[in-house]
């Protein structure tokens, strides 16, 4: 029993079908590829030759699996332990300027929790990269889906707007005082 004439195109139909669509779409393993080159050239981009260790057990990124709002990201880092760390950098892979921030602690300065609001681009990974004071690197990352939140529209007030580039909102959790390292809550605002 073979096959008959009339019957070889809806064979061949198929085959082409199931070829082409086995190389059409990248799978998520080519999607992990690609990921993981981008982090080794924004590693080698931002920090150079200094080799990265893994801090996931040591730094905890908390920021939500998929973000309500695209520009206002919530984003949580901790650090575990009593390693000193002297600054911390945010790494965003795939925003346009993945840099987020290089936030350095002063000698008095708490490195353990940071709290901030980021804009997110696409589905990515940010990555928190602690450099401790002698000059150790440690990476943790965190995958989020989030998209648009780079290309969010203008307020109503353009001029306003432009105005407002590039200024940082920070809100302390309690008062400040110049030379303190533990302003309580019931001081004085400083003036």
């Amino acid at each position: 029993m073979g096959i008959k004439r009339g019957q070889w195109m809806p064979i061949a139909l198929f085959l082409g079908w199931a070829a082409g669509a086995a190389h059409a779409a990248p799978g998520p393993d080519d999607e992990d590829a690609a990921r993981a080159t981008r982090w080794r050239d924004l590693q080698h981009a931002i920090f150079g030759d200094r080799r990265i260790q893994d801090g996931a057990g040591w730094i905890e990124i908390d920021a939500p699996v998929r973000a309500l709002d695209a520009a206002l990201v919530p984003v949580n880092l901790r650090l575990k332990g009593d390693k000193p760390v002297k600054g911390i950098y945010l790494v965003i892979d795939d925003n346009p300027g993945p840099l987020a921030g290089h936030f350095i602690f002063g000698p008095q300065g708490d490195p353990h929790s940071l709290k901030l609001r980021v804009r997110v681009n696409a589905y990515t990974y940010i990555h928190a990269v602690a450099e401790t004071s002698d000059n150790q690197l440690y990476s943790a990352a965190r995958f989020v889906k989030a998209a648009g939140g780079c290309s969010a529209p203008v307020g109503a007030d353009e001029q306003q707007a432009m105005q407002d580039i590039g200024h940082i909102k920070v809100r302390l959790c309690a008062a400040v005082r110049r030379g303190q390292a533990d302003a309580g809550a019931d001081d004085d605002p400083p003036s």
